[in-house]
């Protein structure tokens, strides 16, 4: 049983085994979304594959604002 934890705030995308906590819950093996920075699953693999995905967006969302940034005029 294992969780990811994620926050662009503090630019952590990180999996670890469950806390106690979290090992209550009912686990499967699809990636189910627990609160807004985790991620939960019965297997470590499904939560790699939604690591890289959040880890995609994140680039991709900078990348555009670095475009938008070079594209800027200076008149």
């Amino acid at each position: 049983m294992y969780s990811l934890y994620y926050s662009k705030k503090e630019k952590v995308i990180e999996i670890k085994k469950a806390k106690k906590v979290l090992q209550k819950l009912e686990y499967t093996d699809e990636v189910t979304r627990y609160n807004d920075c985790y991620y939960i699953c019965s297997k470590r693999s499904p939560l790699v594959e939604k690591a890289k995905e959040i880890h995609g967006e994140w680039v991709a969302e900078i990348e555009q604002e670095l475009r938008a940034l070079r594209s800027i005029e200076i008149k």
